[in-house]
Order: structure tokens, then sequence, then C-alpha cells
């Protein structure tokens, strides 16, 4: 779908360089009009550029997969905005041709609107900041030890690109329909009174197309999570680990990727290097309130009952800024079973695990280490009672 619409669209700016080249020889040669020959020109040259830009990247022979991601993400980093920038470009020079004639402020203020547009590209392009909780989740996942995991790399490294790739083409057609209204819209104040039903269909249309990409993102977002639901743990630790290895991108990094990965790292019994990301990492609060539940876990499984009665108190607070009614219901569950835990109540704690979901292979196996966790808790507090009984008293060893 995108490769035809690239084509449609060098198409398109085929079509239109070469009419407003035309225009510029016929205003420069026959009529003598040396200034709007000349902004005829530019606009054909803005126009035109975008043509063999697309044409150049559907030709041009590359590789379809890298064993590196952070060179496939340079590539299609540099493609998507090259693209986006070149369209603003082309954008102008509609914009341009169309208010020719218009007085210089309609003139002034469309080409300082594209201006915008374009420099905002540019910034994007030269410089890049990382924010500082980014930068130091990103340096926390860069020392995971994630050598266990390397049976699954290979489909890790096709999920990070196709997700790369996936998030690309989203900002692309966004960008590009960004630039397409701003066109519209100017389009509209000069042809008001012959096409104002049609321009305002076109930018209906293009607002249905802004959220047609939000929609997408949220269904790459939710595809990632299903891998994870699916129980391919070591693929999104190992994936997750991938995108935060890459310059700060807010195109390809989604705040619930940490999330994801302590969900994963406590599924594979990596409980120190969970822990480990919350004594390192600065989590937003709402993450930390949605993945402090896997904390405490992680500090039971490792008998560290102390320090997970600590977090336990650091949680009842936490889940109170939880909007979200689903997430609140959820996060309930897990305070009652921390609550019956630490009071003894095993039994009730062990019912009120299997009112987790348990529809995907990763919820099911969250509710069968719940209750494994239960299950040896009970039998170390059974062994303990049976061992306090069996023990004879001081008066008893005297009269045997």
């Amino acid at each position: 779908m995108v490769k035809t619409l690239k084509i449609a669209i060098g198409c398109f700016a085929a079509i239109f360089s070469s009419f407003y080249l035309y225009n510029a020889l016929v205003l420069l040669f026959e009529y003598q009009s040396i200034s709007l020959g000349i902004i005829s020109l530019i606009c054909a040259l803005c126009v035109g550029q975008l043509f063999f830009l697309i044409f150049y990247n559907l030709f041009i022979e590359e590789k379809r997969t890298f064993e590196n991601t952070k060179k496939f993400w340079q590539m299609t980093y540099k493609k998507a905005f090259g693209l986006d920038l070149s369209i603003s470009i082309a954008c102008l020079g509609g914009t341009v041709y169309l208010g020719r004639y218009l007085p210089s402020f309609y003139q002034i203020f469309s080409v300082v609107l594209f201006v915008l547009l374009i420099l905002i590209f540019l910034c994007k392009i030269l410089k890049r900041n990382k924010s500082k909780s980014q930068a130091d989740f990103g340096l926390v996942t860069n020392k995971l030890q994630v050598t266990r995991f390397e049976s699954s790399r290979k489909k890790s490294i096709q999920l990070s690109q196709t997700y790369i790739q996936n998030c690309y083409k989203n900002m692309l057609l966004f960008s590009a329909n960004t630039s397409v209204l701003l066109l519209i819209a100017f389009m509209g104040i000069i042809l008001w009174k012959y096409l104002l039903g049609i321009v305002f269909l076109v930018i209906v249309l293009e607002i249905v197309n802004i959220a047609f990409f939000i929609k997408c993102v949220l269904k790459e977002f939710m595809r990632i999570r299903e891998e994870l639901w699916n129980g391919n743990f070591g693929e999104i630790i190992l994936f997750v680990k991938e995108i935060y290895s890459l310059p700060y991108d807010l195109t390809i990094v989604a705040v619930g990727f940490e999330e994801y990965l302590i969900y994963a790292l406590y599924h594979v019994a990596e409980y120190e290097q969970c822990i480990q990301i919350f004594d390192r990492a600065v989590l937003k609060k709402t993450i930390k309130a949605y993945s402090i539940p896997y904390h405490i876990l992680s500090l039971l499984e490792l008998k560290r009952y102390e320090d997970a009665k600590n977090v336990y108190e650091q949680f009842k607070i936490l889940k109170k800024s939880v909007r979200n009614k689903k997430n609140k219901n959820s996060l309930n569950k897990f305070d009652n079973y921390f609550a019956n835990y630490f009071a003894g109540e095993y039994q009730v704690a062990s019912e009120i695990a299997t009112t987790f979901k348990s529809q995907k292979p990763a919820q099911k196996l969250t509710i069968q280490k719940l209750q494994s966790l239960v299950a040896t808790a009970q039998e170390q507090a059974d062994q303990k009672d049976t061992g306090t009984l069996a023990k004879p008293s001081k008066g008893n060893e005297e009269i045997v």
C-alpha cells in the first residue's frame, strides 16, 4: 500500500512539476516576465525534487534485512525524514504557485508556515536530545545479561525491524497529511468561492487520516503486547533492549515497553535483574504503579520478605494515583493477594490468584506463579508448625 502511494505521489509530482516548468519557460521567454517566471521555476524545482527522491528510493537496491538493528534504524530514519522534508518542500512549491497573484501578506504567511514545518523536520534530523528518564532506562537495559535468550535473537531482530519500519510508515503518512492539509487550507483561502465544498471534504478526509494514524500506532503497540502475552518473553526482552539501545526517538519508543520488560523478566525467573530495574531506573509514576507488583513478587521469590513488605507499602500509595478503571481493578487484586499473603492467609491468597485473567499463555503463567508462591509459603508454614509441635519441651526431656 505504501509503495503504491509513493508511486502515485511521484506521478503527481512529475505532472505538476512539468506543468510549472512549462509555465516558467513561457513566462520567461515568451512574456518576458522575469519575476513570475523565476517563481514558477522555483515551484517546479520544489515539486520536481519529490519526484526524483521517490523514484530513487523505489528503485535503489537496498538490503531488506540487517543483522544490526541500529544500522537498519539509521537507514529507515534518514529515509523517512528525508521523504517528509521533501513532501513539505513540494507542498511549499505548490502553495507559492497557487498564491503567486495574491497580495504579499498571504504569500509570506503561507511560506512562513511551511518554512516552520521544514525547520521542525530539520531539527528532528540534525538535533537529537535524549530525555533523562529515557537515558537512565537505556543504561539499565544495556547492562542486562541476556545470553540465555540468544536462541530468540533472530526473531527479536525481525520483531524490532518490523516495528521500526511500521512506526516510520505511520509517521510518514501523518507528516504527509500535515503538509497536504496546509496546502489544502491555503487552496481554500484562494478558491473558496468555487471549491469550498470540495476543500471542506478533503479537509475532513485529512482529519480522518490523522485519526487513522493514531489507530495504526495503537495497533502496532498492541502487536508487541500480543507477543508478550503469547509467552515470547525472550524475544520481548531482547526487543526492548534493542529499542532502548538506539538514540532517543519518539517515533519508536513507547513508555509501556518498560512495563513489558519488567513483566517478561519476572516470568523467566530473572528476579535479580527485575529488581535492579527498580533500583537503578527512574520510572514514571503510572508505569511504576503498574509494574511494582512484579517487584514485590521478585523479592518474595528470593525470600527477601522484609524488603517485599516495604515495597508493598509503596505499592499501596502508588495505586491510588491510577485512574484507569480496568488497571485499577487488576492492582486491587494484587493488593488483596499481598495483604492475605503477608497475613498468612495463604488459602485466600490462592483463591484471589485464580480471579486474574487467564486467556493468554502469559496470563496463565502469572496465575501459576502466584499459586506456586503461596503453596511454597504454606508448605514452609506447615513445616514450621510441625517442627514446633514435634520438638519436645525441656520438662519432657527430663521425664524421659
